[in-house]
């Protein structure tokens, strides 16, 4: 699966095939995982580089770990490592013929990859540490509609906290495509807990999506880790 030098333990293997489990089985997807500040920035290739001057320490520790799992998925896919620079929002920017995402949080970086083919257009991966998102967070994350589906929830913290990544993959998942930045408030998230599975309904027009469209994914709680995932197909 991709988990790499030092990660064949059986938690990292674990995670990564829970993970793969969320996608579609037909998709033949590369998976790839690294723990923040394992093996540093010798792995980044040509003009990933080109921004670390501006970041934080903190942040220079991430994006090398997604870089790093980015290296590990692409050899799970059975390509030759190549570079995935970033856009000046800070989205990354896929070469022709592939499509991917990365995401990190609770000490740990996951990528995923993919071919361009077969009707496969994007890919959304988002995981959050599985924590309650802080309520003074609920009225700029959540609309009116996704609070009131939550209301009187014993896990309601959770459930917002699921909703937030849901976004964010969904987010990933359509940049590449629209090219466009918006807010959380574009996206209504409606919750299928009992199959796992989310709509995520487009409240305007986001050329190629259209008001009233929904991107449809899947989401769990994975070794201490929401994870969220969306597979575009046309």
């Amino acid at each position: 699966m991709g988990a790499g030098p030092g990660h064949s333990d059986t938690a990292a293997l674990a995670l990564l095939e829970q993970v793969r489990g969320l996608f579609a089985r037909d998709l033949p997807l590369g998976l790839g995982l690294a723990r923040i500040g394992e093996g540093g920035e010798s792995i980044l290739i040509g003009a990933e580089g080109d921004g670390l001057g501006r970041m934080v320490p903190k942040r220079r520790a991430e994006f090398a770990a997604g870089r790093l799992a980015l290296r590990r998925a692409q050899a799970a896919l059975g390509v030759a490592p190549f570079a995935v620079a970033s856009s000046t929002n800070r989205a990354p920017f896929w070469p022709e013929g592939f499509c991917g995402s990365i995401s990190h949080d609770g000490g740990v970086a996951i990528a995923v990859l993919g071919r361009r083919q077969g009707g496969l257009q994007s890919l959304g991966l988002d995981i959050e540490e599985d924590r309650a998102l802080p309520a003074e967070l609920h009225d700029s994350v959540l609309l009116e509609s996704e609070r009131a589906a939550i209301a009187g929830c014993e896990n309601g913290g959770l459930k917002a906290r699921t909703i937030f990544s849901i976004k964010e993959c969904v987010y990933k998942a359509q940049y590449p495509l629209s090219l466009r930045l918006f807010g959380f408030e574009v996206i209504e998230v409606a919750l299928d807990a009992r199959r796992g599975a989310f709509c995520a309904r487009f409240m305007e027009d986001v050329a190629p999506f259209r008001a009233g469209e929904c991107i449809t994914g899947r989401y769990s709680a994975v070794g201490g880790l929401i994870v969220s995932t969306v597979a575009l197909r046309y």
